[in-house]
């Protein structure tokens, strides 16, 4: 049941795509699936690319996968230490009808809309009641420390000044349509 579910799921991914979201199974384990997912338009997350991984146990859809976050996210509803995301939709709001797509889309918004009243992350949830503007200067510089680390990642003899907001705001716009396509 959970195979065929799966291979459902990948087809509907692939036939309706959405801007800044795409998934599919690794190549030799369909209960294992990859996911990027690209911070939504004007938020603060917004030059973000995040990386997750999603683990699906053989009863799915009866029960939900576990999903993270690869890339390191600072936010109210993410374990800092593992990735693990802390959303109803993964624990007592699972329902059956959900799908990857779903998922990932309400992963997606949880990025802007947290949960500071059920956190996984105590020092991210405490920023985002108290002191919104530390909050989001922590974000911003976690998001530029990914590209760094992916520009060292891509070539460490490059000689290039560092990236401003504007260019990572449009290298953002191309991996959206490069994912959309």
């Amino acid at each position: 049941m959970a195979t065929r579910r799966l291979q459902q799921d990948f087809h509907h991914l692939m036939k309706n795509k959405v801007d800044g979201i795409d998934a599919s199974p690794s190549a030799d384990n369909i209960f294992l699936w990859n996911a990027i997912i690209c911070g939504p338009e004007e938020s603060i997350y917004e030059t973000g690319t995040f990386q997750l991984q999603l683990t699906f146990p053989d009863d799915y859809p009866l029960r939900p996968p576990q999903v993270r976050f690869i890339t390191k996210v600072f936010h109210p509803n993410v374990w800092w230490e593992d990735g693990f995301i802390c959303v109803d939709i993964l624990k007592d709001g699972w329902a059956p009808s959900y799908d990857v797509l779903a998922i990932l889309h309400s992963i997606r918004l949880l990025l802007v809309d947290p949960n500071p009243l059920s956190p996984a992350n105590l020092e991210a949830a405490l920023l985002y009641r108290d002191n919104r503007v530390e909050y989001n200067q922590r974000i911003s510089q976690m998001i530029q420390d990914t590209h760094d680390a992916e520009d060292n990642d891509d070539d460490d003899d490059d000689d290039s000044p560092i990236d401003d907001g504007d260019t990572l705001r449009q290298k953002t716009v191309i991996l959206r349509h490069s994912i959309t396509e």
